[in-house]
């Protein structure tokens, strides 16, 4: 196998055989022969890499620095630092963390036949060339281990190198040929954009089975490569992170001297101005090299890729028309102090195709800015003409011209008096006719002429409606429209007055009345739907039959409720009158209201004549009338009483006492 640098070697052959390297040192100027850039390249490599040899093995015996295997194994000797309170804890032990760190616990596969490794710290990782018996068709994996027995992850026979480990060489190494590389390609990039290694299926690792699956290493930069190698010591146990930065940082700072002390057997100084030819951009001018002045000259002096840079510039532009006056749009930056032939400092020229049109010149009226001031025939005269379209005489005031011209141009005229300039016939002097037009263009459409007024007739009845006319010249109706507005229902055929008036809730005659003339029936409202009407609420309508919610009837005395009306079964003492008979129908013998101030109501079912008493505390009679009970009520007055306790008392025809009771009059 070959040691890092020779890895780096590998890849610089590779770069060599891309079909599309080109060999240009730093990547410009001609194409070298082969003898010549693999002496410089290799020489340029070769050098860069013993540098990194003798700069990273003398960090390395200075430090002396532990490795990973010796760090996990001491560590895990010491035992564990996380939890005093298990077995086998010590402050400088390993930390445990579950899954990737344990401790051996009694019955573990690791315990031993005697559990002699009980207590002792165990690493979930890659197993070690222990469980590969034929590293043709073996793979160790991953599971657990004892950490005294923790293998990094490469061939037994390198285990891990005999020497310290800070800092990285790999790191080191690979970081300068990067730089070199770049340096000397003049490009970051592999050849083609992508550097690619392919690592074939169970044929590339030779200490055990693998990779499971055909891998291709791919990297844009050489940096890229670089970063890989640096990480992937890390990734198989051979240096910790802290040996690969420091690497890297002294890898970029020697590939970049090394190229600079190489480059300068390489370089030779043929105008003897001090100059190499990679610094000197003309090694054959001594006046020409990065220490020079620059000069307004169209050379680049100073070697900065820049011609004239620094100086101040001046401002030309194109006289074409060589009238003294230059054109904006066309200008020249320079150094010079004077103007080149063909241009001039100013750039006030409008059209520098034309020797007569620039600011010296008098305006004239001719459509062009002559004096270039940005307006055009200013100044003089100008006229006002109308298009006249139709070529009739007369002009359209919405297309005019302003124009220094005395004359009007073809097509326009100056006056302003047409108002249709699409016709002919139509303008100031045409005649007005009947046609919906302003013949005359006096702003009004048909005067003077006879007016006619018709209204339209939508349902062809022979009628007009009053609120849609049209107003025309002609005396005979356009289609749709008649001559009276009688009708009052134009969108019905059948209502005009030509009509019978019929009972309908209709104006059928349009003579501005509804159903007039007609024979009139009284229905009362029905609210209750007993049919019995209320004779309070009614209309007079010219229907044969009441309408619905109505009758002819209007005997109901409560038209809210269907239980009451004329004929209905009296429900006695309920204060309600059920058969609309004017009152309850009274069975309970009652004298109310006791104590009572001006009448006093006695109800009773009794038919005959009586005699009513009125009798004081002192068995004085002081009222004796005769009576007879109306729907078995009567009420009489008492107001004239003085208040005290008195007996009403009657008797039937024959003397005979049938009621008597106190009231109190108040």
């Amino acid at each position: 196998s070959e040691t890092p640098p020779g890895h780096w070697f590998t890849i610089l052959n590779y770069v060599h055989d891309h079909p599309l390297f080109e060999r240009r040192y730093i990547g410009t100027g001609p194409i070298l022969d082969d003898l010549e850039w693999d002496v410089k390249a290799y020489f340029l490599l070769g050098g860069g890499m013993h540098d990194c040899a003798v700069s990273s093995w003398g960090i390395k015996g200075w430090y002396d620095y532990i490795r990973p295997v010796s760090a996990i194994r001491g560590l895990a000797e010491m035992g564990q630092c996380s939890d005093p309170g298990l077995p086998n804890y010590s402050e400088g032990g390993l930390p445990l963390i579950p899954g990737y760190i344990e401790l051996v616990e009694v019955g573990d596969p690791l315990a031993g036949a005697n559990q002699q490794h009980v207590g002792k710290v165990k690493l979930y990782t890659w197993r070690g060339h222990d469980f590969i018996s034929n590293p043709l068709v073996d793979a160790a994996g991953v599971g657990w281990i004892l950490a005294d027995n923790w293998w990094p992850y490469q061939r037994p026979s390198f285990v891990t190198p005999p020497f310290a480990g800070y800092v990285s060489g790999h790191s080191t190494y690979s970081r300068a040929a990067a730089e070199i590389l770049t340096l000397l390609t003049g490009d970051p990039f592999f050849p083609g954009g992508m550097g690619e290694f392919e690592a074939e299926r169970n044929e590339f690792l030779v200490f055990e089975e693998g990779p499971s699956q055909d891998i291709i290493l791919q990297w844009a930069t050489y940096v890229d490569a670089s970063d890989q190698t640096s990480l992937s010591r890390i990734w198989g146990g051979i240096h910790p992170p802290a040996d690969d930065i420091p690497g890297r940082y002294i890898g970029i700072a020697i590939g970049h001297e090394a190229f600079a002390k190489a480059d300068s057997y390489f370089i030779v100084d043929n105008d003897g101005d001090g100059y190499f030819g990679n610094d000197d951009c003309d090694d054959n001018n001594a006046t020409i090299n990065p220490g020079a002045s620059e000069s307004c000259n169209g050379i680049d002096d100073n070697c900065n890729d820049l011609v004239d840079d620094g100086l101040p510039l001046l401002t030309y532009y194109l006289d074409f028309d060589n009238d003294g006056y230059g054109d904006a749009a066309v200008s020249l930056d320079t150094c010079q102090v004077t103007a080149p032939e063909g241009f001039v400092s100013n750039d006030s020229d409008c059209n520098d195709d034309a020797a007569d049109i620039n600011p010296s010149v008098a305006e004239t009226c001719n459509g062009i800015d002559d004096n270039c001031n940005g307006l055009v025939d200013e100044g003089l005269m100008l006229f006002t003409y109308y298009q006249d379209f139709d070529g009739d005489g007369f002009g359209d005031v919405n297309f005019s011209i302003d124009t220094c011209l005395a004359t009007p141009p073809s097509g326009f005229v100056t006056n302003a008096s047409d108002c249709r300039d699409d016709i002919f016939l139509i303008n100031p002097n045409a005649q007005e006719a009947c046609d919906g037009l302003d013949n005359n263009c006096n702003g009004l459409i048909d005067d003077g002429i006879a007016v006619f007024t018709f209204y339209a007739d939508i349902d062809n009845d022979g009628f007009g409606d009053a609120g849609i006319t049209y107003d025309t010249c002609s005396n005979i109706p356009p289609a749709g429209f008649v001559e009276n507005a009688l009708d009052c229902d134009d969108d019905n055929f059948v209502i005009n007055p030509s009509i019978v008036e019929t009972c309908n809730g209709v104006d059928d005659d349009c003579d501005g009345l509804i159903d007039n003339g007609l024979p009139k029936h009284r229905y009362y409202e029905d609210y209750d739907l007993d049919a019995y009407g209320n004779p309070e609420f009614f209309i007079d309508t010219c229907l044969q039959m009441a309408p619905a919610g109505f009758t002819s009837d209007n005997t109901d005395c409560d038209d809210d409720n269907a239980t009451v009306y004329p004929g209905a079964m009296e429900i006695a003492d309920n204060d309600i009158d059920e058969d609309c008979s004017g009152s309850d129908l009274y069975l309970q013998k009652k004298i109310f209201p006791n104590p009572a101030m001006d009448r006093v109501t006695i109800h009773m079912d009794y038919q005959e004549p009586f005699l009513l008493e009125v009798i004081n505390s002192k068995g004085q009679i002081l009222v004796s009338e005769s009576w007879r009970f109306t729907q078995n009520s009567l009420s009489f007055d008492i107001s004239e009483l003085s208040s005290g306790l008195y007996f009403i008392r009657l008797r039937a025809s024959n003397g005979k006492r049938f009621f008597i009771e106190k009231i109190i009059k108040l």
